[in-house]
C-alpha cells in the first residue's frame, strides 16, 4: 500500500509513520503534531522502535533514480508495531519504553506503578514521561498524546468532551471497517484523561503549577 504524504503548515508528515529514536524533546515534539493535527480533524498512528535506520543505496534502471534500502529491520520492527494496533495511536516498542522509563522511573512500567508511585520522581506534570503507559493488550506502550505536555495549558473536561462527541459522531458516520479506528482512538481519550485527572489529583497543587 502506498504511503499517503500530507502537508500543513509547516509540518510534513506521514498518514502512518515510523521512527527510530527516543529522548524527551522528541516525545514533545511528535505531542505537539498530534495534538496540531487533531485541531484540523485529522489523527495519526505510529510507532517507534529502539535502534538506528541503517539502509543501502540502490539505484532503479527504469528512471535511474536513487533510492534507500533498509538493511537492518529497524523499520520492519516499527511497521510491524504500528501494525498491532487500531485507531490514532503512538505506539512505543517495549524494549524502547523500558530504556526511557528507566532508573528511578521503572515502576512506571506498569499502571499500577504509576498509580500507587505518580510522586516518586521529581518530573513535573508536563513530564512527557508521564504519558507513557502500556497498551491495555500489554503488546507494547502508547503515549496518551490527548493530556498536553506543556504546564502552561490543561486540557479541560469541556475540551475531552467536545473530542468525544466530534469522534462518536465521526464513528456512526463511517463504515465498520473504520468505525472500529475511530472506536479506539476514544478510548484512547479515555485513557488519557483518566491518567491527567488522577495525576492532578495526587500531585501536590503547588508541584502541578510551578514544577521544578
Amino acid at each position: 500500500m502506498k504511503i499517503k504524504e500530507i502537508r500543513i503548515d509547516n509540518y510534513r508528515f506521514f498518514k502512518k509513520f515510523h521512527l527510530s529514536f527516543a529522548r524527551n524533546d522528541t516525545l514533545i515534539e511528535i505531542h505537539q503534531l498530534y495534538n496540531h493535527l487533531i485541531t484540523k480533524g485529522l489523527y495519526l498512528r505510529g510507532a517507534m522502535v529502539d535502534g538506528k535506520l541503517h539502509s543501502d543505496p540502490r539505484f532503479e534502471l527504469k528512471n535511474f533514480k536513487k533510492s534507500l534500502l533498509p538493511s537492518n529491520d529497524t523499520l520492519a520492527r516499527a511497521v510491524g508495531l504500528e501494525k498491532t494496533q487500531k485507531g490514532a495511536r503512538f505506539l512505543i516498542e517495549n524494549k524502547l519504553a523500558q530504556k526511557i522509563l528507566t532508573d528511578q522511573y521503572t515502576d512506571w512500567l506498569l499502571n499500577e506503578g504509576y498509580i500507587q508511585n505518580p510522586h516518586k520522581t521529581n518530573s513535573p506534570m508536563s513530564d512527557p514521561l508521564r504519558r507513557i503507559a502500556p497498551t491495555p493488550d500489554c503488546i507494547a506502550y502508547e503515549f496518551l498524546y490527548f493530556w498536553h505536555c506543556t504546564k502552561e495549558e490543561v486540557r479541560t473536561s469541556a475540551s475531552y468532551n467536545l473530542l468525544r462527541k466530534q469522534l462518536e459522531s465521526a464513528a456512526r458516520m463511517t463504515s465498520k471497517v473504520f468505525a472500529e479506528h475511530y472506536k479506539e482512538t476514544l478510548e484512547l481519550l479515555k485513557r488519557s484523561e483518566e491518567r491527567q485527572n488522577f495525576s492532578i489529583e495526587q500531585l501536590p497543587k503547588d508541584f502541578a503549577i510551578n514544577p521544578s
